[in-house]
């Protein structure tokens, strides 16, 4: 795994994540702006998917559970250093159907 995995691994790995839209989109962000032309593009924009949408995890659950089990599994893909799964994860569900 390589040091900028790392860093947003540790970013990730906040239990915060997700509680700041601002924060968390800044701090995406900064990864994004090291890893533009690489695999980890992509995982970074999809992010930006779960920090839009704060206000509907606190006021959907199953949203919110759909949402947290896709950023769990992320994690654990970026651990595994499988970045071709890593990328497949989406924070959007279609029509909520989760």
């Amino acid at each position: 795994m390589n040091s900028i995995t790392s860093k947003l691994l540790s970013i990730l790995e906040n239990r915060a994540f997700g509680s700041d839209e601002v924060d968390d989109a800044q701090a995406v962000k900064a990864v994004l702006d090291e890893v533009m032309g690489t695999d980890l593009e992509l995982i970074c924009c999809n992010l930006f998917n779960f920090t839009s949408d704060a206000d509907i995890r606190m006021k959907d659950r199953q949203y919110r559970r759909f949402q947290e089990n896709e950023l769990d599994t992320l994690i654990k893909l970026l651990k595994a250093d499988d970045l071709q799964d890593a990328k497949a994860i989406s924070f959007l569900s279609g029509a909520f159907g989760y």
